[in-house]
């Protein structure tokens, strides 16, 4: 990953979270994703949350809460997703009391294990999950008419500083270009991008 923890604390949440969505769709855990940019254990999941960002549970994707959702959240205890919200909640805060006696150290050496564990747990669910997409890339191959080949490709190397940059696309062309970049792994999606756009200005200047 070309991005450093410094560079991604400076983009806007929305520019975040759009990078971690796009890792996330590309095999990455949030955990993964951390570490590589080697920031703070609870710095995504606490700037997302703060920002009115939730996860998805079937899609494991950052999405904005809507009003409702949040107050079905506030109000609906039954329910085991609003219990580990409030668990998690409640460690954080647990986590900033500093234990003054005995109980209170155990406790809190309790906690910080079953913490390691619920990480041990996810990463664990992010390999598995890895392992059966790249299965199912392995089994299945691309037919998409917009894809070809790289003996056909001239990808331009350039030279310079390369930036990162948000964009939204139409949803069906992000999902050619992906297949498009997969099919030619050899280069960089930034190359094919870089290239792509060159060629274009050219032609229309």
């Amino acid at each position: 990953m070309d991005l450093t923890g410094a560079e991604f604390k400076e983009l806007e949440v929305s520019e975040q979270v759009q990078i971690v969505n796009d890792l996330i769709e590309h095999g990455y855990s949030v955990e993964r994703i951390r570490k590589s940019l080697e920031i703070g254990k609870n710095y995504i999941s606490n700037t997302f949350k703060a920002n009115g960002y939730t996860k998805d549970k079937e899609t494991k994707l950052f999405i904005k809460a809507t009003q409702g959702q949040e107050t079905t959240k506030n109000t609906t205890k039954a329910t085991g997703g609003t219990n580990k919200a409030n668990k998690d909640l409640q460690k954080q805060e647990e986590d900033l009391k500093e234990p003054n006696t005995l109980e209170d150290k155990v406790k809190h050496l309790e906690d910080e294990i079953k913490g390691i564990m619920d990480t041990l747990e996810l990463v664990a669910d992010s390999i598995i999950e890895f392992d059966l997409k790249i299965n199912e890339l392995a089994t299945n191959t691309i037919t998409n008419t917009t894809t070809a080949t790289s003996s056909k490709l001239k990808v331009k190397k350039l030279k310079g500083n390369k930036v990162t940059r948000s964009f939204k696309l139409n949803e069906q062309v992000q999902k050619d270009f992906k297949a498009f970049c997969k099919a030619n792994s050899e280069y960089e999606v930034g190359e094919i991008l870089a290239t792509a756009m060159l060629e274009y200005m050219e032609k229309y200047k």
